[in-house]
């Protein structure tokens, strides 16, 4: 009976091993994914369909968005995971950041409608990219944090061995990157030459791999892979039909570049899926739905011969977990500061574990989804009755900043919230990058993580400066003002203090020659100010040029929507000081608008008052109030209405107000069917209403964006408006209603517009084109 038992124990034994050898001597199994814009989304459902055949990736590695999808496997998302990023990703490369991200003199830097061109030591510096790179790398940065400090840098100790493939721009050699900043690599792998910006690494530019090799499967054969499989998701060869222009034959080159190294790289595979995407551009992300269920569909529908070559079946998986079981075991968690023991694990939690990995896993994922995302288990102690797990969530010991080599570390640390001795938390980092990029003297701002001996890490701030110097210029053509320019020359950085200094002349029948000098912040404060200085000069009307000098100090909240601001304002007709207005106010402004020219919704109001003493030194007494109020919602997918209420008025106590005070044509979108110089007086008051259709909405690769049918009513007066009264005659009467119907489009060089405007004394077509400023 002993011999029997012995016997059996043994073939058990025998068995057992035979099994862990059989699987630890499998083919290993690499999977390769291809670049193709959009169509690589397509390799999250080849993904998909491997997972639901328990076929094992032991390697995996990618080229552009391939790359993108080959990182995510590698970090741990699940296709769910993924599926969902996808889904919720605005994949417009061109997007800027929010408008609200930028204070409020950059702001207004960034909106000027005008051509600009930066320099530095006296040297022309163009931009190298049309498309915004920020959002991207924030995105990137959100993504792989976490993965790229555990595997500390070293992609072969990601949850799956990876490798990206990118182009060195100075070499135009393909390169492989297995080792450095996750997010950065990704980023250099799926940059589009021309749209977005070269990534450096190491003081070398890389772009997208794609260029040199846009499937290397050649690369996961060196990485050891017995068994490779390609998704290819490359763009299609055109035919003559689509050959129609200039950029479709210079796509037609660059694919067959691609074509002749794909040729060679896929002789090298076992396996390859090639998902149905040949009528999908790269561009079209919308459609990620089809093209999750066209890599899903194609590789079940190869399943049977990928399941014999690489011998897996449906009961197969290669997962090494250890359940280790923690029922009736005392759990002891040290070194949670943040969350408490029963916030980590309550009774129902417990009750819903059984395993170690499954609790590991949950502690884990809970500092994750609350934006710890340094938090890691750096030891489990187990004895028969206990689990001691051992916390390090992330102290931040430094703060250092990189790149900056002309803005003062004082300049970025202030807008830098973190500070040392709290924990990482991602949210709170992103919220700083966002602040350092609202300065609008980086082109790119983004961060690594540094892990110290001791446990903790020290955070570096990497930025990427802009040319400090700022020439702009612009011109424009209306059908009622004729022609004008502009053209200025600044610098927006001075002495690496974050303040601008800019001298500019407007040139036309509406001159204006100035200065003007401003800062966003002063020192650590919320404050900011303005010192304005210039010269108008109205050809049409030679009484009215005047000298002007301007001073604004604001407070603004911290969401940078909101500011009041004391005023000083000083007029004068020349400089003998003849016809001088002097006066200080308030100015309270708010603005959420998401876009300055077509906005599509939100809320601007903008109110002053400013009084005009003698004991100032103005000749005359009196007051001058400003109100502004509009808002925009959308009304429809491409419907959106606009409203815009106007109040200009000045109180004289008697006197006449100065010349150079009154108003002498109409504002700016105003007054439709009255013309340019028929608008003049004391007082203006103007109410309007738009609607606005957006016809067409180019794509990414045209400079042309969108395409408006706009419609406008507005009714009001101008004048002296007394009293009440007079303010609610304006409505009884109705003389100056006026109706607008027309054509609208922005385009590289301003907006374009073409309109046919009525009222009861005129009907004309308007047209104006070219920047305005």
């Amino acid at each position: 009976m002993k011999k029997k038992i012995i016997l059996i124990f043994s073939m058990t034994l025998l068995c057992a091993f035979s099994l862990i050898g059989a699987e630890n001597s499998r083919p290993t199994i690499g999977v390769v994914l291809s670049g193709g814009g959009a169509r690589g989304i397509a390799h999250i459902g080849v993904l998909r369909a491997l997972e639901e055949y328990n076929i094992p990736i032991d390697f995996i590695g990618g080229t552009s968005f391939g790359a993108l999808v080959a990182a995510f496997y590698a970090s741990g998302y699940s296709v769910e995971q993924m599926q969902e990023i996808i889904e919720t990703t605005d994949w417009n490369i061109a997007t800027n950041p929010d408008r609200q991200q930028y204070y409020y003199y950059s702001r207004r830097i960034n909106e000027a409608n005008v051509l600009r061109v930066r320099f530095s030591d006296w040297e022309l510096k163009f931009p190298n990219s049309l498309g915004n790179t920020q959002e991207i790398v924030s995105q990137l940065d959100y993504y792989f944090t976490r993965a790229n400090y555990l595997c500390r840098s070293n992609f072969l100790n990601l949850k799956t061995p990876l490798f990206i493939s990118t182009t060195n721009i100075k070499t135009g050699e393909n390169h492989i990157f297995t080792h450095g900043e996750l997010p950065q690599v990704v980023q250099a792998s799926m940059t589009v030459p021309f749209l977005l910006s070269p990534t450096l690494i190491d003081s070398t530019f890389y772009v997208d791999g794609g260029i040199t090799n846009n499937l290397p499967i050649s690369s996961m054969r060196n990485m050891g892979a017995d068994i490779i499989i390609a998704s290819n998701a490359t763009n299609y060869l055109a035919t003559d039909k689509d050959l129609t222009n200039i950029t479709s034959f210079t796509n037609q080159l660059i694919n067959i570049m691609m074509f002749s190294k794909i040729k060679d790289e896929l002789k090298q595979a076992d396996i390859i899926i090639r998902p149905s995407t040949k009528h999908i551009r790269n561009t079209e992300f919308a459609r990620y739905k089809e093209l999750l269920t066209l890599g899903y569909y194609q590789t079940y529908s190869q399943i049977d011969s990928i399941l014999s070559i690489t011998g897996s079946d449906s009961g197969f998986s290669d997962d090494e977990r250890s359940y280790i079981p923690i029922k009736s075991k005392k759990i002891s968690i040290h070194g949670n500061s943040l969350f408490s023991y029963d916030d980590l694990l309550s009774e129902s939690i417990l009750d819903s574990i059984s395993f170690l990995d499954e609790l590991e896993e949950h502690i884990e994922n809970y500092y994750v989804k609350n934006g710890y995302v340094l938090a890691e288990i750096v030891k489990t102690s187990i004895s028969s009755d206990e689990i001691e797990i051992e916390l390090n969530e992330g102290v931040i010991d430094g703060l250092k900043f990189s790149g900056n080599t002309i803005t003062n570390d004082n300049v970025i640390l202030r807008e830098v919230h973190t500070r040392t001795g709290e924990i990482f938390n991602i949210y709170n980092i992103e919220k700083d990058i966002q602040r350092i990029y609202g300065t609008n003297y980086f082109n790119l701002v983004n961060f690594t993580v540094e892990p110290l001996p001791n446990g903790a890490v020290d955070i570096v701030f990497c930025v990427s400066e802009k040319p400090f110097g700022i020439i702009e210029a612009g011109a424009q053509y209306a059908s009622q003002q004729g022609a004008s320019g502009f053209v200025s020359v600044g610098l927006d950085n001075i002495f690496g203090t974050g303040q601008l200094l800019q001298g500019y002349l407007r040139f036309g029948a509406e001159r204006k020659y100035g200065v003007r000098f401003s800062t966003d912040r002063i020192f650590q404060s919320n404050w900011n100010s303005l010192l304005h200085f210039y010269l108008y000069d109205y050809t049409h009307d030679k009484e009215n040029r005047y000298w002007n000098f301007r001073f604004e100090s604001g407070f603004f909240d911290d969401s940078k929507l909101g500011m009041l601001s004391l005023i000083y304002d000083y007029r004068t007709a020349n400089l003998e000081f003849e016809k001088r207005s002097s006066g200080i106010g308030l100015q309270l402004l708010f603005d959420n608008f998401d876009n300055v020219l077509y906005p599509t919704k939100g809320l601007y109001r903008k109110a002053s008052y400013v009084r005009y003493d003698k004991a100032l030194g103005s000749l005359k007494n009196f007051s001058e109030i400003h109100f502004e109020n509009a808002f925009c919602i959308p009304i429809h997918k491409k419907w959106t209405l606009e409203n815009w209420s106007r109040l200009y008025l000045h109180n004289s106590e008697g006197s006449d107000i100065p010349e150079n005070r009154l108003f002498f044509h109409k504002p700016e979108d105003t007054f439709y069917g009255f013309n340019y110089d028929d608008v003049k007086g004391e007082d203006i008051i103007y109410a309007s209403l738009k609607l606005r259709y957006l016809i067409m909405d180019f794509s990414l690769s045209d400079p042309r964006k969108e395409l408006f049918c706009v419609a406008k009513i507005g009714i009001g007066d101008f004048g002296n408006i007394g009293s009440m009264e007079d303010f609610w005659n304006i409505f009884d009467r109705g003389e100056k209603i006026g109706y607008s119907i027309g054509l609208e489009m922005t385009t590289i060089f301003g907006p374009v517009k073409l309109a046919y405007e009525q009222s009861k004394q005129h009907s004309f077509w308007n047209f104006s084109m070219g920047y305005t400023f």
